[in-house]
């Protein structure tokens, strides 16, 4: 008995050892995700975002064109489905801390993402949110430099959630979020540039 009870802990251990997590996809090459879409602005400008499901978590990477791989991922993605007139609509949430390099102040880069139709073409929004302290954008980049790659996962999901209250709140979203919070979003939770312009962006997207 003692000899199966050690051959179950030793199995146990193994698997914790070869489970997946998302640090497994960073650095990676375009086609390792589950899918991934292009955005391109009005100035002819374009970034690449993957998306990857790993232990019924999914996550969002972002494409360094300057180095040809995906960085570490930004956040999990929260996912909703909502309708218009009868069309129903896939909704991609994702979050990113403000740092200190994007001289904007303190908050978080809101990507919302729609799925559009079967042809695969998506409609991107990009906000910047304001947030009262530095507090989350420290303990992501805390999370940045776990060791354990199971560990960071949960924290990044954690953080996640986190950061979408935090947003939602900023921006008087409803509960739960309709499309129409949108429509109403509260300008005065977005970071401006002094003048009264606030940092916001929409793009058109299609899959790779």
């Amino acid at each position: 008995m003692k000899y199966i009870i050690t051959l179950f802990y030793l199995l146990f251990l193994s698997n914790i050892a070869l489970a997946e997590t998302s640090s497994d996809y960073a650095m990676g090459k375009k086609g390792t995700m589950d899918f991934e879409i292009k955005c391109a602005n009005e100035n002819g400008q374009s970034s690449i975002h993957g998306f990857k499901k790993i232990n019924d978590k999914l996550f969002v990477y972002v494409f360094e064109d300057e180095v040809n791989i995906y960085g570490f991922p930004n956040s999990t993605v929260k996912q909703l489905k909502r309708k218009i007139n009868d069309i129903e609509l896939d909704i991609y949430m994702t979050f990113a801390p403000l740092l200190p390099d994007y001289g904007v102040g303190d908050g978080y880069g809101f990507m919302f993402s729609v799925l559009l139709d079967a042809n695969n073409k998506w409609q991107e929004f990009n906000y910047f949110v304001k947030d009262t302290s530095s507090e989350m954008g420290l303990e992501w980049l805390a999370i940045g430099n776990l060791k354990d790659s199971q560990e960071q996962d949960r924290r990044l999901y954690d953080w996640s959630k986190n950061a979408f209250k935090k947003i939602s709140k900023q921006l008087d979203f409803g509960e739960p979020f309709e499309l129409v919070d949108l429509d109403t979003i509260n300008t005065n939770g977005l970071i401006s540039d002094g003048n009264g312009n606030i940092y916001w962006s929409q793009q058109k997207c299609k899959k790779l």
